[in-house]
């Protein structure tokens, strides 16, 4: 599997002209784009296939002539700036909205010019994980990826708003569905920026009755841990894509939904028939944090775990 840019010829180009390369997976990596630290950042939360940062830029600013390791998008967030960005060889100068969004391939060439003050996420895929998806999709012999100035894209803006809502939640966010997101992202940049017309398929019957119960059965067994979704996904031998997608038809609710509504009901039984503590409790079925866990079973049962003890145990 192989990703082709259209950009090629002028990133050779430029490479021989040392282009600064950002990895976003590195520590303030962004330090050497943006004036002060990022508002937000996801480079401390263990993502995997995924970072994010969270920019806000309050003079005129200019970047270097960047390359970055991973395909990353833009979303903004002002409601309006004037900017000017370079992709590859092609300028464009215009004002961007609230919501509106730029798509840079991987090891593309990319400058920009701020002229006011500027509000940004700052979303980054790996490149393999993109690949993946693709491949297991739609098994084409290569994807090329359009480099996208500007462009209202709102299931993109919605799930940047998703993610640095998780973020801002506890720092980590719940793996589980930052995964989702992350999955559901890539597939979007696939079906629509790409330069072939790529249909992701349609899956239909679900998940066979074994693997819904190795799925179901691994899920409950691991509540204390970490679970990812892509480790679910490879004890059946298929991708997150496709397992997210044959899950949520076998059970009505996606996998990070049905992993919630797992936690919550073991937190539910730890609070009537023992004695442990709202921290043991949260380690024991997995939440990243107490406030986290408090806020969800709020949130899921009109009251909080302290309460919930207390009307059992008197």
């Amino acid at each position: 599997m192989t990703i082709v840019y259209t950009d090629g010829q002028v990133r050779t180009m430029l490479n021989q002209n040392n282009v600064l390369t950002i990895d976003w997976r590195q520590k303030d990596a962004s330090s050497q784009l943006f004036p002060g630290s990022s508002l937000l950042s996801s480079d401390k939360a263990g993502w995997e296939n995924i970072a994010l940062e969270h920019h806000f830029v309050r003079s005129v600013w200019e970047t270097p002539h960047t390359q970055y390791a991973q395909h990353t998008i833009v979303i903004h967030l002002n409601s309006k700036t004037n900017l000017e960005r370079k992709l590859g060889d092609t300028r464009q100068d215009y004002n961007m909205l609230t919501g509106d969004t730029a798509v840079i391939p991987a090891n593309v060439t990319h400058y920009a010019v701020n002229k006011q003050e500027c509000e940004g996420l700052f979303l980054a895929l790996d490149p393999q994980f993109v690949s993946q998806i693709a491949y297991e999709a739609v098994n084409p012999d290569s994807i090329e990826l359009v480099p996208t100035f500007i462009q209202s894209d709102p299931l993109i803006y919605n799930l940047g708003l998703a993610l640095k809502s998780e973020l801002e939640f506890d720092n980590l966010g719940c793996r589980s569905y930052v995964d989702s997101l992350a999955t559901a992202l890539a597939a979007h940049i696939v079906r629509k920026y790409s330069t072939r017309q790529l249909k992701l398929p349609q899956y239909s019957g679900g998940l066979s009755r074994y693997s819904l119960r190795q799925a179901l059965n691994y899920i409950n067994d691991n509540l204390h841990q970490d679970i990812k979704i892509a480790n679910v996904s490879a004890l059946l031998g298929m991708s997150p894509y496709y397992f997210c997608r044959l899950f949520t038809q076998s059970m009505g609710i996606s996998p990070h939904q049905y992993l919630t509504q797992c936690r919550l009901e073991r937190a539910k039984l730890l609070l009537k028939k023992t004695d442990l503590s709202i921290t043991e409790i949260t380690a024991e079925i997995g939440f990243s944090s107490q406030s986290h866990f408090i806020t969800l079973f709020k949130k899921q049962l009109g009251t909080t775990p302290l309460q919930y003890k207390k009307e059992f145990k008197g």
